[in-house]
């Protein structure tokens, strides 16, 4: 883990590896012997170059994971009306769904006896409103309709005048495709891509679980999870994203390539080379999930809604990387009064309290770069919110510091093991317009 995240900082040493070399050759001697009836013998190049091979390997994967850092938490919500209720085999589908889609979320209907009436079939209008009727142009037109995997398609009337979308000749449409009452299905609208118009696509949900209140005309939220820490439908779509990122067929001739070029006399069985892409499949998706909360805290924790320019963004990254483990860079415009600062609650209790507790400190507080420290009270308040007052104002009069200007603000480790376990650095992003 300590290495990996100095090397994704670009930090690691000249003598260093990504992968430490007396635990790798552990790891491949056992791996070797657990698949050859043989003992085998590895000469010390044959090990280094298995492991210059390794490391390539994470390298161009890494490439992949940080691509989907940058992807998967984008997806949009899918929403979840007519008293829907499924199960997370469903639930898992719906949201790899709304991965494919055109920036409109997933919509998820279960039929009912009204569907088979001959009314048409209505979505909410806060849905309507806030994602289709921007797209779509007009109160009333056709539009294509494909049912599961076809090509072909059927074109029905629709309407929002009513400021919801209808569906019109809707019960003929379900009853030609033999939907039942109680079938659970998935709409997903997608963007031609020579006109950019809106099609619906029909997707069958099967294994239903009933029908149940369940948040009717309102966005079905993902289970919610700590910063930094994935959710089950993001664990989802990583690893259905990270068997694609490594296929099969290339992974095995490069395992081949790497054995007979390493040593001799080992033959891979089909299930030995199934469970190690397998293997490798799941380390991709442990792999993201490192740098997603590496991603995590060096994204700057803006506490006042500050807007950064991408300049300024880059530059509180660039400061993160000196932070304390586990602090992100703290945003914040100073406001009318310099008498102290007090850091909001929810960043307080996350990254100060495990460092701070409940003891008062004389911290050493630094302007930028600057060696030479002043020395400001802190101490974690009865909220659970972090100050510092005593000599801030002083500390902030002499370093020029005034009001409307944007600041970064990067916690480090104290040196001294007596004295605050943290010192902070303030850094002026924006100066305050004259």
């Amino acid at each position: 883990m300590v290495h990996l995240q100095s090397w994704l900082r670009g930090g690691l040493k000249d003598d260093e590896r990504l992968i430490p070399f007396a635990p790798f050759c552990h790891q491949v001697r056992e791996i070797a012997d657990s698949f050859s009836s043989e003992k085998l013998r590895w000469t010390p190049e044959a090990l280094l170059e298995l492991q210059d091979k390794a490391e390539d390997y994470l390298s161009q994967v890494s490439g992949a994971v940080i691509r989907l850092v940058r992807g998967v938490m984008k997806h949009p919500i899918p929403w979840y009306g007519n008293n829907t209720r499924l199960t997370q085999e469903q639930k898992e589908d719906v949201f790899v769904l709304s991965c494919g889609t055109s920036g409109i979320p997933v919509y998820v209907h279960t039929m009912t006896e009204c569907d088979f009436t001959g009314a048409p079939l209505a979505l909410p209008v806060q849905y309507c409103q806030r994602f289709l009727a921007p797209r779509l142009g007009s109160e009333k037109g056709q539009i294509k309709l494909f049912y599961s995997n076809n090509l072909t398609c059927s074109e029905i009337s629709f309407s929002t005048e009513c400021r919801d979308f209808r569906l019109y000749t809707w019960s003929h449409y379900i009853k030609s495709n033999c939907v039942k009452e109680g079938d659970t299905y998935a709409f997903t609208f997608e963007e031609d891509e020579e006109g950019g118009l809106l099609s619906v696509r029909m997707h069958a949900l099967n294994g239903m679980l009933g029908s149940k209140e369940y948040d009717k005309e309102r966005p079905q939220r993902l289970q919610g999870s700590e910063e930094g820490t994935l959710s089950m439908e993001q664990r989802v779509a990583v690893a259905r994203t990270a068997s694609i990122c490594i296929p099969y067929s290339p992974f095995v001739r490069m395992v081949l390539e790497i054995t007979a070029c390493c040593s001799s006399g080992i033959s891979w069985s089909r299930d030995a080379l199934l469970s190690l892409h397998e293997a490798a499949v799941k380390h991709l998706v442990s792999l993201y999930e490192v740098v997603n909360q590496f991603a995590t805290l060096l994204t700057p924790y803006i506490s006042d809604g500050t807007k950064l320019t991408p300049e300024e963004e880059q530059a509180a990254i660039s400061l993160s990387y000196d932070c304390a483990s586990g602090i992100r860079t703290y945003i914040w415009t100073i406001k009318g009064s310099n008498r102290e600062l007090v850091f909001q609650k929810k960043f307080s209790e996350q990254y100060l309290s495990p460092y701070l507790g409940s003891g008062r400190w004389i911290a050493k507080v630094f302007a930028g770069n600057d060696l030479s420290p002043f020395e400001v009270s802190l101490h974690m308040t009865k909220p659970q919110r972090a100050a510092l007052y005593g000599g801030w104002p002083h500390f902030m009069k002499i370093n020029g510091f005034k009001k409307g200007d944007v600041c970064a603000y990067t916690f480090e480790e104290g040196e001294d093991e007596e004295g605050a376990p943290l010192s902070l650095r303030v850094h002026l992003l924006r100066a305050a317009p004259m």
